[in-house]
């Protein structure tokens, strides 16, 4: 008997512009340049370089060091004890599973065309950009690639009165639209450590079901009285799918019971068997998750 492979969920991007899909194509956020990452990563290593012993000193059980030379047990007593005061310092957040996680996933959505944004103060911003675009043959002949949400809507979303966030929200027209099985919505979100301070993603969640267009809703953080062109090509919000079965589930919240306790030992045993640099912990995690996953779910 032959079983068919479960197909993966599919999802289509298109753009209505001829051109924006060749010059400025929605990418994975996997493919996203972060040139933070490279600085980070060598600057981790020269740091661990300095003292290689570092490494290996958190892997040691200090209850074996009695057949240890005095000097090297010292040694490496000291190095443990600086290695507690400066644990922020001596591990690397290139490695941070979360990070990892939202920076290889979804996709990243980009501007189709310049446009400039002059703001004197929070209170105010004029947008400026070719009128040609959209070109006037378009399906959106009668949509403006930027418009607004005022003060009266804004005042509810911000997350701050304290922050330079300036009072109108910049509403992108990007052209784009999304069609997919219609088990998949989208979060909008910021692109996560992309280093970008004039402006962020309003967080949202869009059902293409309802509506396939992506129209960027943005936060402006220069109101100085600058101009401030955003040039196509810049990476605007990250759109990460997810299933709407997830919208809707029985959760329970509640003390550990002791199989909660166990797992979590069984989690801090993963991270500390191995050296850091030879930590690939994805597929021994999964295993230790379904165990207890298992057993959860029998109990019930």
């Amino acid at each position: 008997m032959f079983f068919r492979k479960k197909s993966r969920p599919k999802i289509k991007f298109f753009n209505i512009i001829p051109g924006v899909s060749t010059l400025y194509p929605v990418t994975k956020s996997s493919e996203l340049n972060r040139d933070w990452i490279a600085y980070e990563k060598k600057e981790h290593n020269e740091r661990v370089s300095k003292c290689p012993i570092k490494r290996f000193s958190g892997a040691l059980n200090p209850t074996g060091w009695s057949d240890m030379p005095s000097e090297l047990s010292g040694l490496l007593g000291a190095v443990q004890a600086d290695d507690r005061r400066q644990q922020k310092q001596s591990t690397s957040i290139g490695k941070c599973p979360a990070i990892n996680s939202i920076m290889h996933n979804g996709f990243i959505i980009y501007a189709p065309a310049d446009f400039s944004v002059y703001a004197e103060n929070k209170e105010t911003l004029e947008t400026y950009h070719d009128e040609t675009f959209p070109p006037a043959d378009s399906v959106y002949t009668a949509k403006n690639y930027l418009e607004y949400h005022g003060p009266g809507h804004a005042k509810w979303l911000k997350d701050s009165t304290k922050d330079s966030t300036n009072d109108t929200i910049i509403k992108v027209n990007t052209m784009w639209n999304i069609i997919c099985d219609d088990d998949i919505a989208f979060i909008q979100l910021k692109v996560p450590y992309a280093k970008e301070t004039r402006f962020s993603a309003v967080t949202g969640v869009l059902d293409p079901v309802l509506s396939p267009e992506i129209n960027l809703q943005l936060w402006w953080h220069v109101n100085d009285g600058s101009e401030v062109t955003i040039k196509a090509g810049t990476p605007l919000a990250m759109y990460l799918p997810i299933s709407k079965k997830m919208l809707e589930y029985d959760a329970i919240i509640g003390d550990a019971t002791d199989d909660d306790i166990s797992m979590m030992k069984e989690y801090h045993y993963l991270l500390s068997q191995q050296f850091s640099e030879n930590r690939n912990p994805a597929k021994k995690a999964k295993k230790i998750f379904q165990k207890y996953l298992s057993k959860w779910r029998k109990s019930e």
